[in-house]
């Protein structure tokens, strides 16, 4: 089996992948994905959503998209009159996911409060609409997300342990691209088939310079970045449109540069794309870097790096 719905990859990683997905779509248990960015934990929650026979719809939530004040608002949702404005009954996204799926990506971004108000609904599948005294049942399934380490979270007091226990039931582990490099040219050709293209229609070097790009580079924005990179090269149609990773070692004037310069533009470049996959958010890449979130800032200012509220002077 080389692919499940829209996850593609037929190493050993992925297999276990398919099989758990496949056990876990014929139980209603929670179910919590859990993986590095970019590994495709939203794909495989539609897909555990697709296999179970929901005849309710896949409702998406980004937890640290919702404002602390609109939490109750837009997962419960709100009566008429329930406050000054409010003239009609407001559907929250839990009455969305009615006989379907919620899915609460990035759960470690909630709030203590957040989480406690959340608990109740997973405890009792119940949840009142703000404003309203009339108590609501939940019929449908739970599936959770996270690029972060809830455990160490929990021990840290940053999430609440109640939460914890009650998401992860069932636990489903998204392996990083580095743990599955041979999936690499299959995960291109779907790329490819998704654009309705064909391989010899490509630039041959396009697949080369990506070869190289694993051996040096190790993604790790995973498939996200993986996909990215080559969807630009395919829309340039020139894999040398990114050339600093040909040209590193050597000066405008063609001399080969000292070691320590080498690492040094490498770094900064690496750090630059990390930041880029990371939307500028400093404290994902300074995860996926495995430095400090203070050592990022040094580097950074070291390699006159800065993100898009630093160049407005935000």
């Amino acid at each position: 089996m080389d692919r499940l719905g829209e996850l593609v990859g037929k190493s050993v990683a992925m297999q276990h992948v398919y099989y758990l997905l496949q056990r876990a779509a014929g139980s209603t248990l929670p179910v919590l994905l859990q993986g590095e960015t970019g590994t495709g934990k939203e794909l495989a929650a539609r897909i555990l959503h697709q296999l179970s026979g929901a005849t309710g719809a896949f409702i998406p939530i980004h937890c640290g998209a919702i404002p602390e004040t609109l939490f109750e608002n837009i997962l419960f949702g709100h009566a008429k009159g329930a406050y000054t404005g409010a003239e009609t009954v407001h559907l929250g996204m839990v009455s969305q996911a009615e006989h379907g799926t919620l899915f609460l990506d990035e759960i470690a971004k909630l709030t203590r409060s957040q989480q406690i108000k959340l608990l109740r609904l997973l405890s009792e599948h119940e949840y009142y609409a703000v404003g309203s005294g009339t108590l609501s049942q939940f019929h449908g399934r739970f599936i959770f997300a996270t690029n972060q380490n809830l455990e160490g979270l929990v021990a840290q007091d940053k999430f609440q342990e109640d939460l914890w226990y009650r998401i992860k039931v069932l636990t489903i582990t998204l392996p990083s691209l580095r743990q599955r490099y041979d999936d690499i040219p299959l995960l291109l050709h779907h790329f490819l088939e998704q654009r309705k293209l064909r391989p010899k229609e490509i630039n041959p070097q396009i697949f080369t310079w990506i070869q190289q790009r694993t051996e040096l580079h190790g993604w790790p924005g995973n498939v996200r970045e993986l996909k990215n990179v080559f969807s630009r090269f395919i829309e340039f149609d020139d894999p040398l449109c990114d050339s600093q990773w040909y040209t590193l070692s050597h000066d405008p004037a063609g001399q080969y540069l000292p070691l320590a310069d080498v690492l040094a533009n490498l770094e900064a470049r690496y750090i630059l794309e990390v930041l880029s996959n990371c939307q500028g958010d400093k404290e994902c890449a300074a995860m996926i870097l495995g430095i400090s979130h203070r050592t990022l800032d040094r580097k950074c200012a070291e390699y006159s790096i800065y993100t898009e509220n630093q160049k407005k002077g935000t």
